[in-house]
């Protein structure tokens, strides 16, 4: 009886630190970083790293979105209070595919990351 136990506590042990890794992995792979720029910034790449210029980014709160487009450096920038909004790519510039990706943002000033593919 002892021995079945110990083995049914090592399987929760197991599936606990199997969820545990996994739930680490999406943090670090998050689309967003926290910023102190007072902002909110939309930052828009290649696959390559360069920066993609007039990309349209939709940035929404629960009653209104407002569209930006990327600079040369690829940034849109946002001023909006601190809050939860949603971010997405509305349109992108010829030559590249649609990132269908919906970031919602943490409740700080914080960095967004977009990666286009070529089309």
């Amino acid at each position: 009886k002892m021995k079945k136990m110990t083995t049914m506590i090592l399987a929760l042990v197991m599936v606990l630190a199997l969820a545990a890794g996994a739930f680490a992995a999406n943090v670090e792979n998050r689309a967003q970083t926290p910023n102190d720029a007072g902002k909110y910034r939309v930052f828009v790449t290649d696959e390559a790293g360069n920066p993609v210029k007039s990309a349209a980014v939709q940035f929404c709160s629960d009653i209104a979105c407002n569209l930006g487009k990327t600079n040369e450096d690829g940034i849109a920038e946002f001023d909006a209070p601190e809050g939860v909004y949603t971010v997405h790519m509305l349109k992108v510039p010829q030559g590249y595919e649609k990132n269908k990706v919906e970031v919602t943002t943490d409740t700080t000033y914080t960095d967004i990351f977009f990666v286009l593919k070529a089309a």
